[in-house]
This record gives structure tokens, sequence and C-alpha cells, in this order.
């Protein structure tokens, strides 16, 4: 059994979606990617919805959906997508 990878954290890292996206896909495009990590798992966070990023490709992320309790949405073109530190990254 393969440890999980460990969470990487950036300071600061925000950026917009370029392309709306509906409820059920796992890759998301942002304009600028580079502030967020380039390799492990990070939480984001685009409007109410929390999201596992377990990859980084230039400016996409690999996502698994309504992370932590949240519920998975359509999210607009151009709204805010932000890295967070959340109660369950530092338990674990």
């Amino acid at each position: 059994m393969t440890a999980p990878l460990r969470e990487r954290f950036a300071n600061t890292a925000q950026d917009t979606l370029d392309g709306s996206i509906n409820n059920s896909v796992t890759t998301l495009d942002l304009d600028d990617a580079s502030e967020f990590p380039s390799t492990g798992n990070f939480r984001i966070k685009i409007e109410n919805e929390i999201m596992l990023a377990t990859a980084r490709s230039s400016n996409t992320l690999t996502v698994v959906r309504g992370y932590e309790g949240t519920t998975a949405a359509t999210h607009s073109n151009g709204v805010g997508c932000s890295q967070i530190l959340s109660a369950d990254s530092i338990d674990r």
C-alpha cells in the first residue's frame, strides 16, 4: 500500500476559473495556476464548495469534488478559486 501524497501549502494562492464547470467534472482550468502547489494534494474552495486537488499540470487542476461534506456545484467562468487550510487538513 502506498502512502497518500503529503498535503502542500502555498501562501495566498488564488486565481479565477477559465471557463464554467458543471457539478461532475474532475478537471478544471484556471487563468494562472502558478501560485498553487505543483505536487502533492491541496484543498481549494470555489464559492461554497471545497475540493481536494490531487494534481496540477500547468493551469489545469485534477480535483475530487464536494470534499469535506460540501456539495459539488456548477461554477461560472471567472469565479474565484483559493487554496484553503481546513480543520480536516490539519487533522490529517
